[in-house]
C-alpha cells in the first residue's frame, strides 16, 4: 500500500520525492539470477555514463563493445547481475561511491567501499575499490587501482592490469 501511495504522489508531486526515494523502486529485490543474452549495445547499459557520452557511437566504442561481447560469449552472468543489483542497493544505502571509471571496456564503474560489504558472495573490506571484471566474470578489489590517462582497448585474457 505505501508503494502505491509514494506512486501516487510522485506523479502528484514530483518535487517531494528525494532522489533516493525515487531511485528505490527500481532496484531489484535478490532472487534467482540466469545467465542472459546480451548485445553489444546492450553493454552500454554497464559503462560509466562518461563512456557512454564520450564513446557511444565512435568506431572505437563500437567496435570494443562488438568484442567484449564476443569475449563474453553474448551472456552476462548470473553472478555479475547480482552483483549490479547489490552494488546499486550498496550505493543507495550511501555504503560506496563511484570514484572513476575503468579505463578498458566495458568501461564500467569503479567504486570505493566505505563500509565492510558482501557483493556476490565476496567480501570488501571498507575503504577498498572494487569493479565487475567482465573479462574473467569475477569481482576483482584492491586498497588501490592505478589509473589509466584515458581510455585504452579490451585487454587479453589471462593478462595483468
Amino acid at each position: 500500500m505505501q508503494g502505491f501511495f509514494l506512486i501516487s504522489q510522485s506523479v502528484a508531486r514530483p518535487e517531494l520525492l528525494t532522489a533516493k526515494q525515487a531511485r528505490s523502486g527500481f532496484i531489484r529485490k535478490r532472487g534467482t539470477y540466469h545467465d542472459r543474452r546480451i548485445t553489444p549495445d546492450d553493454l552500454w547499459e554497464i559503462a560509466d555514463k562518461s563512456a557512454r557520452q564520450e564513446l557511444r557511437g565512435t568506431q572505437f566504442g563500437t567496435d570494443e563493445m562488438k568484442e567484449m561481447c564476443e569475449k563474453m560469449h553474448g551472456k552476462l552472468s548470473a553472478r555479475a547481475q547480482q552483483y549490479a543489483d547489490e552494488v546499486e542497493q550498496a550505493l543507495y544505502d550511501d555504503n560506496a561511491s563511484i570514484i572513476s571509471k575503468m579505463a578498458n571496456c566495458p568501461f564500467e564503474p569503479l567504486y570505493r567501499s566505505r563500509t565492510e560489504l558482501t557483493l556476490a558472495g565476496q567480501r570488501i573490506p571498507a575503504d577498498y575499490e572494487f569493479h565487475w571484471d567482465y573479462h574473467r566474470d569475477t569481482l576483482d578489489y584492491r586498497k588501490h587501482f592505478g589509473r589509466a590517462p584515458g581510455w585504452l582497448e579490451c585487454q587479453e585474457e589471462g593478462s595483468d592490469d
